[in-house]
């Protein structure tokens, strides 16, 4: 499927707009980013210092931290035509402005509306539009909306930095709600989680790059600050309002990109891991990112480590080979369930622009796009049957399990053998 089909096949839907409240304990309202095009958007709060890449060291035992880069490769874009690149940016202050985020495997360039499809990926031989439609190709999406399953009704909670009102997600986002020490303070300001969503849920500008499940439901639940730092107890707490609400938000699919650090108080992950439980139990399906801490082995950690999550380790797509950033289990270990597309992701960022970057947060959004589909088609799916269609139908990409998983991820074979076995 080409770009310039995608409007005969999906259709957007316009809702009417959300009687969003200000700081009600429940539903709050999203604070509107500063003016589209600019090249960071609204990433205010993010001071240089404080995420020059040691941010973590400061942090507690009980703290998670949406990992800090393995790899940054900022280039000045190749086109000069990069509406919205900001005169005298730096590489150097790319460095500082991303220097809490970890897997940022691509280009780390902020794009103005429309912008998009002159970019260039020289490590990747295409533009960033290309990019992202072999990422939709290797995850078998478009064939599912052939079949008019694009996602429709099915909420998927996001746990992450919040989202911000950018004009793809907007449509899309059925409820917001802080979990971070200021409650009022429900904008991403630290573009994380607007990313994330982006791959999950949307259709890009004019339909030309769509997400993995673009007529979702979007639930954001911000857990984590503008420097990316979370507590444990607040995530045990947001995954619960998850089960709280899942009748009232149709909430069937739980995201959380990000992972744990071995010096975590013990005490705190195993309530993670608890409610983690309590979820899958309940229905809700709970993809984690299997973290960017490779190539070297290290165990995993919460939470993808919960027994009944689905950890989704990044691939390349363009290679068929899992990226060098990625979680390697120890051999005989817990290792990720499969793969997914991790890299050469066109998304969404605070203030109204678009970038691509990489990393385990991605591949875990796109596998919960996948699961959205999936869930459009067969609502009764539980978390133990979606494990085994993924596992099942998981193309070998002839990879150790300890780095790939199953294999990678594959939405059509997926669906085909749940309509053979269930």
């Amino acid at each position: 499927m080409k770009v310039q089909q995608i409007n005969s096949v999906l259709q957007p839907r316009t809702r009417r707009p959300i009687d969003w409240k200000q700081g009600a304990a429940d539903v709050v309202t999203i604070g509107v980013g500063s003016t589209t095009g600019a090249l960071f958007g609204s990433i205010a709060g993010v001071s240089a210092g404080a995420v020059t890449g040691a941010g973590a060291e400061s942090m507690v035992a009980s703290e998670m931290v949406l990992q800090k880069p393995s790899q940054l490769i900022a280039r000045q874009a190749a086109v000069g035509a990069v509406a919205g690149l900001s005169a005298g940016l730096t590489t150097s202050l790319l460095h500082q402005t991303l220097g809490s985020l970890d897997g940022l495997a691509g280009l780390g360039v902020g794009l103005a509306l429309g912008s998009a499809a002159a970019l260039l990926l020289p490590e990747r031989g295409q533009t960033a539009v290309d990019s992202h439609w072999t990422n939709l190709e290797s995850l078998q999406a478009p064939k599912l909306w052939e079949k008019n399953l694009t996602g429709e009704g099915v909420g998927v909670a996001v746990l992450d930095t919040g989202l911000s009102s950018h004009a793809v997600l907007r449509d899309n986002i059925v409820a917001y709600r802080s979990f971070v020490d200021d409650k009022q303070d429900i904008h991403d300001d630290h573009f994380h989680g607007t990313a994330m969503s982006g791959i999950i849920s949307g259709y890009g500008k004019d339909g030309n790059y769509p997400a993995v499940a673009p007529n979702a439901n979007l639930i954001g639940l911000k857990v984590a600050d503008d420097k990316g730092s979370l507590k444990l107890n607040k995530l045990a707490e947001a995954i619960r309002w998850s089960i709280e609400n899942q009748e009232r938000y149709n909430i069937q699919v739980l995201n959380m990109s990000f992972t744990g650090e071995a010096k975590d108080d013990p005490l705190e992950t195993a309530e993670v891991l608890k409610a983690v439980e309590e979820a899958s139990a309940k229905g809700i399906i709970v993809v984690a990112s299997a973290g960017n801490d490779g190539p070297d082995p290290s165990k995993m950690q919460a939470p993808a480590s919960a027994p009944s999550a689905i950890s989704v380790a990044s691939l390349e797509s363009k290679t068929s080979t899992i990226s060098d950033f990625s979680h390697r289990s120890p051999v005989g270990e817990d290792h990720a369930t499969v793969s997914a597309p991790g890299s050469g992701w066109l998304e969404p960022i605070t203030g109204g622009g678009y970038w691509v970057e990489g990393g385990t947060s991605h591949a875990a959004a796109a596998l919960s796009g996948v699961i959205a589909l999936w869930k459009q088609a067969k609502p009764d799916l539980t978390p133990a049957q979606a494990q085994e269609a993924l596992e099942r139908s998981a193309l070998d990409l002839k990879q150790a399990p300890e780095a790939q998983g199953a294999g990678a991820a594959r939405a059509l074979d997926g669906l085909r053998w749940l309509e053979a076995h269930s």
